[in-house]
């Protein structure tokens, strides 16, 4: 993908229009960064989860773009490999005004009127820029996204803050694996209450061993003992 140049389109405007001018500039950092492959990791850690969700729709799109670009460029390859442009076509070395060799013109009924195509890239980025913004729009989930599904299902604050630890665990590990779906929340939450039940200690252990070992998922803890007569609800 290493070119020196990219095209940024004016949809993005409405991404810059919602970050802080420090959150453009670690922005268009990491887009430039990204432009010459170099790593960008540490340029996303630092980022708030407006400016990563931003980053990770233009990333692709730029991706999609460098795609395309290759294409043509092996194309065109592939076309000078077999002499250049065919004969007739505007590109073609011209004969000599001397030179007795014409190409014979057409009749007139053999002509055929071809209307004017819309350009295949610019549909390519239309329908790539729709699939990826819907897909993006659809699984991304901001943070105050998960702070209200987090206010939704627990009522307990020990254990919704630990709950919150986390979720802040797995997004320190890399965007591949935060919790970036209501899926996946939806999941650990269910996991819980089924490992958990109704006590409140048991989901503690629970959230800090999964803290403590870096798991992605929630798992049950078969040798946990709750010495409590009667388990607290922690959740709606």
């Amino acid at each position: 993908m290493k070119k020196n140049s990219f095209v940024v389109y004016s949809e993005y405007l409405r991404y810059f229009d919602k970050l802080s001018l420090i959150e453009k500039g670690k922005l268009i950092d990491a887009m430039l960064r990204f432009s010459q492959d170099l790593p960008v990791e540490e340029q996303i850690k630092d980022m708030e989860a407006s400016t990563e969700m931003a980053f990770m729709f233009i990333s692709n799109q730029m991706s999609l773009d460098a795609q395309k670009y290759d294409r043509r460029c092996e194309t065109s390859r592939q076309n000078g490999s077999k002499g250049g442009a065919p004969k007739g076509n505007k590109n073609a070395k011209k004969l000599d005004e001397n030179d007795e060799e014409k190409q014979p013109k057409q009749p007139k009924n053999n002509l055929k009127t071809t209307k004017n195509k819309p350009n295949d890239n610019e549909n390519d980025n239309d329908n790539d820029f729709q699939k990826v913004h819907k897909k993006r729009k659809s699984i991304i989930l901001a943070d105050d996204d998960i702070e209200g599904f987090i206010g939704e299902n627990f009522r307990d604050e020990e254990v919704a803050n630990k709950f919150r630890e986390f979720i802040q665990m797995r997004k320190a590990k890399g965007v591949s694996k935060a919790v970036r779906t209501k899926a996946t929340f939806d999941g650990l939450v269910r996991d819980l209450r089924k490992f958990a039940g109704k006590s409140k200690k048991k989901a503690l252990a629970i959230l800090d061993k999964g803290i403590n070992n870096c798991w992605q998922g929630l798992f049950d803890i078969p040798d946990f003992v709750e010495d409590e007569e009667e388990g607290v609800p922690y959740a709606n």
